[in-house]
């Protein structure tokens, strides 16, 4: 996951959506719920009363000049008994390549009203099933390197990223976007974490954070109904002087690996993924 990331990830407008008020254990406000976004439309640009939305799309994480990476995104209906899924593939590549799928709920300039210019807390929640092999004795006859999930909220100057990384090892990482030498930290070991994704069983993952005028804060994980507090603060990342949008987006990412089986002729193994229940609760402090 090569960030800062900058391509849309788009929330469908056809997810079905809600606005509440209620209040939270927080001390913030229910301002927004995005739901079933794994049902969004792929590739559909739409303008919305709250910014362009770009329904689900790919970017191609190439980590090595001059290799490539294969993937798709698509609705799937027949997999489990007619539930309605998000299904992410890497079909073919080149080792170590990864595919970022993402969904931008909304953007606009930002010399425009902005919808979401007051909101700072975010719960991000993720069924999601591997199709593919995950081997827990030997982590490198696993078929999937790694996975990764993220949301963000930025709002020029600042990225407001949040990100969190599964590797087949079961070591778990978040991800701080601040920058050295123009260059993002990066992956931060979580060493208190050791859960292990299983395949081919559904899994669920829900992070939670916010934002205040100078700091990013990761409060929890929920992992298969275990939760972590993580109570990790990084000061808040900058996005290029350049940029002139604002934007929320979530993603999710599969990692690809060096590949193992001899079925194929790639350089990484094909892996399927599929997403349901894929929701944001947006939060506002309470006035």
């Amino acid at each position: 996951m090569k960030k800062q990331v900058f391509i849309y990830f788009a929330f469908g407008l056809f997810a079905s959506c809600m606005e509440q008020r209620s209040s939270v254990a927080s001390g913030d406000a229910l301002f927004f719920i995005y739901s079933r976004l794994d049902e969004s439309p792929v590739n559909t640009l739409l303008d919305t009363p709250k910014g362009i939305n770009t329904g689900w799309t790919i970017y191609e994480d190439i980590m090595w000049p001059n290799t490539v990476i294969e993937g798709r995104i698509t609705t799937n209906t027949t997999r489990f008994n007619a539930r309605k899924v998000l299904n992410c593939e890497i079909t073919g590549g080149d080792a170590y390549n990864n595919i970022f799928y993402t969904n931008t709920l909304a953007r606009n300039q930002n010399n425009e009203k902005w919808y979401f210019e007051n909101v700072n807390t975010f719960i991000y929640s993720v069924d999601f099933f591997v199709d593919s092999h995950i081997d827990s004795i030997t982590p490198n006859l696993s078929e999937v390197e790694g996975l990764e999930f993220a949301f963000q909220h930025a709002m020029p100057p600042y990225s407001n990223l949040w990100a969190l990384q599964w590797s087949k090892s079961d070591v778990w990482c978040y991800w701080d976007d601040n920058k050295i030498n123009g260059k993002p930290i990066g992956w931060v070991k979580l060493p208190k974490i050791k859960e292990h994704i299983k395949n081919h069983q559904w899994n669920n993952i829900v992070i939670a954070g916010h934002y205040d005028n100078k700091k990013l804060y990761y409060e929890y994980m929920t992992f298969n109904d275990k939760k972590f507090e993580l109570n990790k603060s990084i000061n808040k990342g900058l996005l290029p002087e350049v940029w002139r949008e604002n934007y929320i987006q979530v993603g999710f990412q599969i990692n690809g690996n060096k590949a193992i089986r001899t079925d194929h002729k790639h350089g990484v193994d094909p892996v399927s993924v599929y997403l349901d229940n894929v929701s944001l609760q947006i939060f506002e402090p309470i006035k």
